[in-house]
């Protein structure tokens, strides 16, 4: 029978076309469509899936490719095959089957992680066991636990911020260590908490019970009710007393309540108040005293204090608590203010042998007066700390009172100054029987500069830095290309550049004397600078041998005209040098400035065969 059928002119045509429709419906129930519209590829036979091994759970889907032909038949032909009315019903029902067993894996996969973490958080823990630590024996264990559990005042703590319990996290580790730290009652002596609370309350008399008969470090934030009984309770026992309060009567009420504290011997005092807090307490082993924001009145001397810290006071407040501690041999200033039109004594002594001024404000001029009015003539041990960037000092006051005190001061250090070329001079002029020097500049500070061309020797000290330096062979690692190792590369690279030859904010037109030296007891040396290798090394080849040691006539071909003038009896040789690196915290210097360090090492090494005791500190950059 031909498949082109006739005009259509007759019954017979009509029967005709009845059969030839018959043979087409019949040709296309035997198509079977093996690639979808979007050329997916349809399974040829049944999908089967083994779920479960053990009961032999099996996932089988009649999914062939006559069911999806039909399918595909039925949307291709536009109507609905009356012989298959269930054909849409059956691959919902297949859906429907699919999803509930998606659930059900889903479910199954969640219960198989979460038993998978507990069994890895047992193995981490039965693998701890087999750690080297376990294998200490008590004597070393016990000292281990006392370095984490008895460092500093409060380390245990509680607040509403964070909670720090090395004590209980050491005690439920195991059997072993929870039966060593029970045993040793200088575990539990440290404690501290922000706000004594239902929590804290019952963790202080836990602390206090089990730390008995040890004394005990305290670290308290008083409320402004009266503090609880366990706190003044054990109080024979105070050693370190750390207390702040917004309130005055707090802390009268605790110190009155604990009526003498025999066994204390340092004591911080901190609180925002305005009111007077009368100190009447006797301490006969009270060393240390911290001050900070509060006008405090000691009612009688107190000569036992040799460490005294003043934070945040008035220039009347720290007087009068100045002189009511006669003894003491370190004193700390930090923050000092004006009280208005109060009258201060002309002169203020003290005795202290170490004096740390620290200047963390814009406003400088309270401790300046202070100092200026000061008098101290044991004084021997000096440390100006700057936490302020970019801010230039006048010293005129320090000068002025070691001038006053005819004090010896034999150590200096100098944390981030920034001073002019004419204060750096004048403070050298009053410090000559330095013999320990340690200067520290921050990242923003470069007036480093100055001290290093000051205490260059006479006789080198106008020789160009790097012609001193290529005198010896040494090769400078000016010239070298950026490495690009780092994050900082880029920006260490334009700073680290010619650091010998620029005078970096120095204002290097003060004439300085020709023939004079600065600090010429000079024996130790500490810089935390960047590295300026020629004037370091120009530094040290001029003070190795002073011209009491060394020979003349170098000395004039350096360049030194009126070197007779020089008393080499008073010059004495640097015996010790140390540098490193300034780094904030969490960051490292560059390759630059390592490849720096290790060239100043390297030129500095005859120096170290001859005698000196040399240490550049090279830091080990992570690969």
């Amino acid at each position: 029978m031909s498949r082109w059928p006739p005009l259509l002119g007759s019954s017979n045509d009509f029967s005709f076309y009845q059969t030839y429709h018959t043979e087409l419906r019949a040709v296309a129930s035997e198509l079977v469509y093996e690639t979808s519209i979007l050329n997916h590829s349809w399974p040829t036979r049944c999908l089967s899936t083994s779920l479960c091994a053990q009961c032999t759970h099996c996932f089988e889907l009649e999914m062939n490719s006559q069911k999806v032909s039909d399918i595909l038949h039925c949307v291709r032909s536009g109507h609905y095959p009356s012989e298959h009315p269930g054909l849409l019903d059956e691959a919902r029902a297949d859906i429907e089957h699919c999803d509930s067993v998606l659930l059900w894996l889903d479910n199954t996969r969640v219960a198989i992680e979460e038993q998978r973490e507990h069994l890895a958080l047992l193995v981490r823990a039965a693998d701890s066991t087999r750690s080297s630590i376990h294998k200490l024996p008590p004597e070393i264990l016990s000292e281990v636990f006392e370095h984490l559990c008895c460092g500093d005042v409060g380390v245990n703590f509680i607040s509403q911020n964070t909670t720090q319990l090395p004590t209980l996290i050491l005690n439920q580790v195991c059997h072993r260590w929870r039966v060593l730290v029970t045993s040793m009652p200088v575990l539990w002596s440290s404690f501290g908490c922000d706000s004594l609370i239902t929590t804290g309350c019952f963790l202080l008399d836990c602390f206090f019970e089990r730390s008995s008969p040890h004394p005990i470090d305290l670290k308290i934030h008083l409320p402004t009710d009266p503090p609880p009984r366990a706190l003044t309770a054990h109080c024979d026992r105070w050693r370190h007393l750390s207390l702040y309060s917004k309130s005055s009567c707090a802390i009268d009420s605790l110190l009155e309540t604990a009526n003498g504290l025999p066994e204390v011997e340092s004591l911080v005092l901190e609180g925002e108040f305005d009111a007077v807090l009368i100190f009447m307490v006797v301490c006969p082993n009270l060393r240390a005293l911290t001050v900070s924001s509060i006008d405090l009145d000691l009612v009688f001397p107190q000569l036992t204090i040799t460490h005294l810290n003043l934070k945040s006071l008035s220039l009347m407040e720290a007087t009068r608590v100045i002189t009511n501690c006669p003894n003491v041999q370190e004193l700390v200033l930090k923050d000092l203010m004006f009280d208005g039109d109060s009258e201060y004594p002309s002169i203020i002594h003290s005795n202290t042998r170490k004096l740390i001024v620290e200047f963390g404000s814009r406003n400088t001029e309270p401790t300046l007066e202070l100092l200026g009015r000061s008098l101290i003539p044991k004084l021997i041990d000096l440390v100006l700390f700057v936490s302020l960037e970019w801010q230039i000092f006048k010293l005129v006051a320090v000068c002025n009172m070691l001038e006053r005190s005819h004090s010896c001061v034999t150590h200096l250090t100098l944390y981030s100054l920034l001073l002019t070329s004419e204060n750096l001079i004048l403070l050298f002029q009053h410090v000559p029987l330095v013999t320990s020097l340690k200067v520290e500049e921050s990242k923003l500070n470069p007036s480093v500069f100055g001290i290093l061309r000051f205490l260059i020797a006479p006789g080198y000290r106008d020789v160009p830095v790097r012609q001193v330096f290529a005198e010896e062979g040494s090769h400078d690692d000016s010239n070298n290309k950026d490495t690009g190792v780092g994050g900082s590369e880029s920006e260490n690279k334009e700073s680290e550049d010619n650091i010998d030859e620029s005078n970096e904010c120095f204002d290097g037109t003060v004439w300085v004397p020709e023939g004079q030296w600065f600090l010429p007891k000079l024996r130790d040396l500490e810089m935390v600078i960047r590295p300026r290798n020629a004037l370091l090394f120009a530094l040290v080849r001029s003070r190795w041998k002073p011209l009491s040691l060394t020979d003349e006539s170098s000395i004039r071909t350096a360049g030194t005209r009126d070197h007779d003038n020089i008393n080499v009896d008073s010059c004495v040789s640097l015996r010790k040098l140390k540098v490193r690196y300034p780094t904030l915290p969490g960051k490292r210097p560059g390759m630059r400035a390592i490849q720096r360090l290790q060239v100043l090492r390297r030129s500095l090494e005859p120096f170290r065969r001859e005698g000196m005791e040399v240490d550049v500190v090279v830091p080990i950059r992570p690969s």
